[in-house]
């Protein structure tokens, strides 16, 4: 396949001939790479957000490189990344430069909170990702819940009674937050906190090496420990969503 680069101050692409029905290897730098197409007569310069007619991880459980090429005969694909980004943390897929919006979700049930631990970070963290740009806040939290955990949910808060045409009033999260993740990316986060309402608990084994409903106690007794920002948002969480659910059993899991 002939590949031609075209690079600016900020942005590397990789342009890819759609007419070529091999897929081509992307595997290094893959959780830095996102897949764009754009329309074929498109300059293969970095596009604007009005060109991109889609946008997603290459290699996730959501998107591959061949779903996404597939019957786009009319398009190219361009790869791109913040090569600054990628040498400096090679574990997080971002669609910022300098800050992404995130969704955390503190799950709640007979007063357990659902945790996973990453495999890259090897951290103890509530189920979230990115806010992808065709998402609201709301489906992003709604589309990590059930592929990170199988399970559907409810998101708790007030959703003010102000939908009209062309106004759609969103859920509040419980709170923001704003973290670093290296010394020039930031996140903000919305956190929310929810219920599950039903799906059978999964572990999604690509991305966290266990999946567990844990107690107050069972916070204190996680290896490697929990940070004291995340325990805090768990313990509200189950301190205020057990206050407003009847205690039921896990769907699922363990403690």
């Amino acid at each position: 396949m002939a590949n031609r680069e075209a690079k600016d101050k900020r942005f590397m692409a990789i342009v890819v001939n759609c007419g070529v029905k091999k897929t081509p290897d992307v595997s290094a730098d893959r959780s830095h790479r996102r897949l764009v197409t754009m329309e074929a007569n498109r300059p293969c310069a970095r596009p604007s957000h009005r060109s991109l007619d889609k946008i997603a991880p290459i290699g996730s459980r959501k998107t591959s490189l061949g779903t996404q090429l597939t019957n786009k005969s009319e398009t190219c694909a361009l790869f791109y990344i913040s090569p600054r980004s990628a040498s400096i943390h090679p574990f997080m897929a971002h669609l910022h430069e300098n800050i992404d919006f995130t969704v955390a979700l503190f799950v709640v049930q007979d007063r357990k909170v659902l945790v996973i631990l990453h495999r890259k970070l090897s951290k103890w963290l509530p189920l979230g990702g990115h806010i992808e740009l065709d998402e609201d806040p709301e489906q992003a939290a709604l589309r990590e819940a059930r592929e990170e955990s199988g399970l559907e949910i409810e998101l708790l808060g007030e959703r003010p009674p102000t939908t009209e045409p062309g106004t759609r009033a969103l859920i509040a999260p419980r709170f923001l937050d704003i973290h670093r993740i290296h010394d020039t990316h930031e996140h903000i986060g919305m956190i929310y906190f929810a219920r599950p309402i039903s799906g059978s608990l999964t572990l999604a084994v690509e991305e966290h090496r266990d999946i567990r409903w844990c107690s107050p106690e069972a916070l204190e007794e996680l290896d490697p420990p929990m940070s004291g920002a995340v325990k805090w948002y768990c313990l509200k969480a189950i301190e205020e969503v057990s206050s407003k659910s009847a205690g039921t059993t896990p769907l699922g899991g363990h403690s």
